[in-house]
């Protein structure tokens, strides 16, 4: 006989309805997780995924308010009625999908340490912990930084080490690799696979990134309009239409097994499929450079930076800064977490006003507009979209930016 895999997490008929709605955000979840495995949560924007980890880690009900009924056991102990502080003692870290609202200290070694402050741990045991844990997410360099002058990548890999410095028995990631630069994400999901194996640990991550997760996770749980829709390997999942049917996808490798071998088993690794294409003489002929995009024609400079500089807290991000930008244009920002994109955005938008030199909307300096008078030149999109949240409803939200621009309320309704 084989040996029993321990279970550490049982979830019996679980429902729960937030208060004032109308829809069910989980219906009757039943589900078991085995120590030590690796379990992706994947789904569309609303499926149920984030409601899944607040009742595991106890935010459903005692924080979010609404109908809940069901059962949930950790390591076999009923914790239904048990807070969410009492669960991390018991052994359950999360990491939410937005790091402001984890991070709880000025100094980046003050945030990671201030779990295992609550937790008792003694002096000597937090600095090794959390030295340990900074050097886990390449942050060891910035443990004395203000956590006020972090991007919001280096603010994701805070929590994330204050997570790990913890070393619980269940890590809950809700996104976790939301607010990090491909690389660093790519990084992050693989090393999974080595804190699992290193530290014991059993993690469930609700995560849309499948192409690294595909290859380290042991199960795929797909759910949808609240309820679980499929429960297996992630090679059996990433087989089906069902990805695809929910609006989910495929990872990379995944798609391209489907073009190329659509006979054969998905494979996720990418010499497991390097190695069946050179079995089947599959040989890519020709790859065709993509033509170069034109810039609209006759169209006047939109943005314009004239070597401008901005710092957090004396720390230089943008250092003579100079870049313009055509209307009509279509333009990406790329660089690794830190490198100044979100602080460049949020010049343009007036947010910010440089330290040093100009940023030009349309011909105007920024430094003679205030922020009502960029509502019509510039439209913001932050990563956390409640940081431009202004009302109640969705109504008053939408109509704030139209009534700021003076446009009559007859009008705003329509």
């Amino acid at each position: 006989m084989g040996t029993r895999v321990a279970e550490i997490l049982r979830i019996d008929n679980i429902s729960f309805r937030y208060f004032g709605r109308t829809n069910e955000a989980l219906k009757n979840i039943n589900l078991r997780i085995n120590e030590n495995e690796i379990v992706l949560l994947a789904g569309r924007s609303g499926s149920g995924k984030s409601s899944l980890l607040r009742v595991i880690n106890g935010l459903i009900p005692f924080f979010y308010r609404g109908d809940f009924s069901g059962q949930i056991f950790f390591y076999d102990e009923d914790i239904t009625h048990i807070p969410p502080r009492e669960r991390t003692k018991k052994g359950m870290a999360t990491v939410l999908q937005f790091p402001e609202d984890q991070i709880l200290a000025r100094k980046v070694w003050r945030a990671v340490a201030f779990g295992l402050a609550n937790l008792g741990f003694s002096r000597e045991e937090i600095i090794k912990r959390v030295k340990e844990a900074l050097k886990c997410v390449d942050m060891w360099s910035f443990w004395d930084y203000d956590t006020l002058a972090l991007s919001a990548g280096q603010k994701q890999k805070i929590v994330l080490a204050a997570a790990l410095a913890i070393q619980p028995h269940l890590l809950l990631l809700d996104e976790p690799t939301s607010q990090l630069d491909p690389a660093s994400a790519q990084r992050f999901l693989i090393s999974l696979k080595i804190i699992r194996e290193e530290l014991g640990m059993t993690i469930i991550v609700a995560e849309h990134r499948f192409d690294e997760l595909s290859t380290v996770a042991d199960r795929v749980i797909l759910i949808d309009d609240g309820r679980i829709v499929a429960n297996g390997p992630p090679r059996k999942i990433f087989a089906t239409e069902l990805p695809g049917k929910l609006g989910i996808g495929y990872p990379k490798l995944a798609l391209l097994t489907r073009f190329l071998a659509p006979d054969s088993n998905v494979f996720l690794g990418l010499e497991e499929l390097k190695n069946e294409l050179r079995r089947r003489n599959c040989v890519i002929q020709r790859i065709d450079k993509e033509s170069k995009r034109a810039h609209p024609k006759g169209s006047r400079h939109a943005i314009v930076l004239d070597d401008v500089w901005f710092a957090y807290d004396g720390e230089w991000v943008l250092k003579g800064f100079s870049l313009s930008i055509r209307e009509g244009s279509f333009v990406a920002l790329m660089g690794p977490n830190g490198a100044g994109k979100t602080t460049l955005l949020k010049l343009i938008a007036c947010i910010h006003k440089p330290v040093k030199g100009q940023v030009f909307l349309f011909s105007k300096s920024t430094n003679n507009l205030r922020l009502k008078d960029v509502v019509g030149l510039v439209g913001y999109m932050p990563q956390n979209p409640e940081e431009i949240f202004f009302n109640k409803t969705v109504y008053d939200e939408i109509a704030f930016g139209l009534r700021m621009q003076g446009i009559k309320e007859n009008e705003v309704r329509r």
